[in-house]
């Protein structure tokens, strides 16, 4: 009986660690568009995520969370929420600032247009890796005359 005791208990720790150590290992991180910055497009336009600018689309950048817990190569799901009152297109490419040497490399961009919330889900590309510094770079279409805006709501990633 004892014995049988000693197998459930050891049974036990054993499943408690592998189910524990698993759990650890899932991630998310959701970033809102105050972590963005304007690299074109007007710096004074850029207001509560959104493009006011008539004339130009906005380009912003924004940093990817990257830590021992959430490590950006392992990312598996990355979504950008974009607010459109605008028909133009809005897109969304995955970048990475290399750690080594100058210069930067983007992926294929994710298209998306129409009025209301937008999930852009831009793909990976190899150059996504541990060492190299990621972020997303996001371009939204200009205000409209009659008001139409767009706007960066915020971004998630999970791994």
């Amino acid at each position: 009986m004892k014995r049988l005791i000693g197998v459930f208990v050891l049974s036990a720790v054993f499943v408690g660690i592998v189910v524990y150590s698993a759990e650890t290992r899932a991630f998310f991180a959701r970033q809102e568009a105050s972590y963005c910055q304007v690299q074109s497009g007007g710096n004074d336009n850029f207001s509560n995520g959104c493009n006011f600018n008539t004339s130009f689309s906005m380009v912003v950048s924004c940093g990817v969370e990257d830590t021992a817990v959430n490590p950006k190569n392992t990312i598996t799901t990355f979504n950008v929420h974009v607010s459109s009152r605008s028909s133009s297109s809005s897109l969304a490419t995955r970048c990475v600032n290399f750690w080594n040497a100058p210069g930067t490399s983007c992926g294929s961009s994710f298209f998306g247009s129409g009025i209301g919330m937008l999930v852009l889900q831009p793909p990976t590309f190899a150059g996504w890796t541990a060492a190299d510094f990621g972020f997303v770079q996001v371009i939204m279409p200009p205000s409209t005359s009659s008001g139409g805006t767009t706007c960066l709501k915020g971004y998630f990633t999970q791994g």
